[in-house]
């Protein structure tokens, strides 16, 4: 997958995340609506797939993500 326009392209943003000095490329798509909170993330170079769902848009699923992000990979 190669972005298109910045980090953006075919309805998701895809960089590069650097975790214990190697690079791993990551595919987002979050969402959100009246209070609720989405965030779909694919890890390619693993062929893993995590899906939040949240019913509170008091927490930053970026941040979040990216803390499942290096638990997963570590």
């Amino acid at each position: 997958m190669q972005p298109g326009l910045d980090k953006y392209g075919f309805g998701v943003w895809t960089f590069d995340i650097g975790i214990s000095e190697k690079k791993y490329n990551v595919i987002k798509r979050p969402g959100d609506i009246m209070g609720a909170q989405t965030m779909f993330i694919y890890l390619p170079d693993k062929n893993l797939s995590v899906i939040i769902l949240a019913n509170t848009d008091s927490v930053n699923l970026d941040d979040f993500s990216d803390e499942i992000i290096k638990q997963l990979i570590q």
